[in-house]
């Protein structure tokens, strides 16, 4: 799972694995508010799950992004 959300990630902002870690904020890797929900949305097509608007508004890094799909996924 966390190596597809890298390659969503990867697709929609041009950036490289190694520019992603748990602790990086979505904000350093160039991403803007039209990229977190293209990035939300090709999660969503992808899991076929549905995150609301509250859950991904707060989540700042990749490590938080990846919780939320994991306890969501487990759910």
């Amino acid at each position: 799972m966390e190596e597809k959300i890298k390659e969503i990630i990867m697709e929609a902002l041009c950036v490289n694995e190694d520019e992603i870690s748990d602790n990086v904020t979505f904000d350093e890797l160039g991403a803007d508010s039209l990229n977190i929900i293209e990035i939300v949305s090709m999660i969503e097509d992808e899991f076929e799950i549905e995150i609301e608007f509250e859950e991904f508004s707060a989540i700042e890094t990749y490590g938080q992004m990846v919780s939320v799909l994991q306890d969501k996924l487990a759910a």
